[in-house]
């Protein structure tokens, strides 16, 4: 008698890949990275969705037409001042899983934007007045004593 043994693997959909992280923030992009999911539905991950919204907006919109196949991608074409949230989600042989958690929220603008938005200087008899201006509402004054004072 000739026995064989079967085995069956049953696959399913990915679970939801990590919280994405945000960096490389400018007026009109920001950088996400995020961790595969913790499972992956037993079938290995071809790529991920990646969606975005303004914070007070409801719904997500896909902001790559072809999946991701790294854990990392440019978000673009976005709108200076606006701020976003960014989910992604894992897609493997047997479909398209469920979204990751929300990143945090990030506004689209320059770095410097964030934290200065004005800088003015005067010089006179030897002192230099420097008046910052941080995040539109914070204004800090400095003043530097020099003994000598370079026109260029």
């Amino acid at each position: 008698m000739l026995s064989s043994l079967i085995q069956c693997i049953f696959a399913g959909i990915p679970g939801p890949p990590g919280t994405p992280e945000v960096f490389d923030v400018s007026r009109d992009g920001m950088t996400l990275t995020w961790y595969p999911p913790e499972d992956d539905g037993d079938s290995q991950i071809t790529g991920y969705i990646v969606e975005r919204k303004e914070v007070r907006a409801d719904r997500w919109i896909r902001v790559n037409k072809v999946p991701v196949t790294m854990t990392r991608y440019r978000s673009t074409g976005l709108v200076e001042g606006l701020e976003y949230e960014h989910r992604v989600t894992a897609i493997n042989a047997r479909g398209t899983g469920k979204p990751s958690r929300p990143s945090k929220s990030a506004v689209a603008r320059d770095p410097i934007g964030n934290f200065l938005h004005g800088l003015s200087t005067l010089w006179q008899k030897g002192i230099i007045l420097a008046k910052l201006t941080l995040f539109s509402n914070l204004e800090i004054y400095l003043a530097v004593l020099t003994n000598e004072i370079e026109v260029r």
